[in-house]
């Protein structure tokens, strides 16, 4: 199996997703199926400001629960790539011109710099459990995602350095798609 994915995102300027710096999303992925288990691999270029390169391998297993209607999917992912949108964030929303100190001309006077943005590494692993009902030409998603963040950014502001604090977490995302 082998797709295409094109993702366009739109964010307030105000707003403090960690996407928020991106415009779009360009990705391709190709699988091999078997009886055992399926694998993937992935590659995406993420466009904003800088456009950053990811990569991922993924294996998982779906497992039917009731008659081609009801699928739960574990699955365990190791994701790298560059983070220079990261970058960008950090500048404009986490410490930039939102929470950097205002001289009273009105210009920022926070300097954030993060190390080695274009250095390509593993970001994290991932486990996760997606759970899939199909209704007719309906399919709802929803997919707890426990993540383990890996390789912890050094970032530089205002001239004093800060390393990153990585903590495994918890999240899950939530969908509906029609199939003509």
């Amino acid at each position: 199996t082998t797709g295409i994915t094109i993702t366009s995102y739109l964010f307030d300027k105000e707003s403090y997703n960690v996407k928020s710096s991106l415009t779009t999303d360009i990705g391709i992925y190709t699988g091999f199926l078997s009886k055992i288990a399926d694998f993937y691999i992935s590659g995406n270029l993420f466009m904003g400001d800088e456009v950053d390169f990811f990569a991922g391998v993924e294996i998982n297993k779906n497992i039917n629960l009731i008659k081609n209607k009801f699928y739960i999917t574990p699955s365990f992912s190791v994701n790298a790539g560059s983070l220079q949108f990261y970058n960008s964030y950090y500048q404009t929303q986490r410490y930039g011109k939102r929470n950097g100190r205002i001289s009273s001309n009105g210009t920022i006077t926070s300097s954030v710099v993060i190390n080695e943005v274009k250095k390509f590494e593993i970001l994290d692993l991932e486990l996760s459990g997606r759970l899939t009902y199909s209704f007719r030409n309906f399919e709802f998603g929803l997919v707890p995602i426990i993540t383990i963040p890996k390789n912890e950014a050094t970032i530089l502001v205002n001239n004093q350095i800060e390393k990153e604090k990585l903590n495994t977490f918890l999240f899950w995302s939530a969908g509906i798609s029609y199939q003509f």
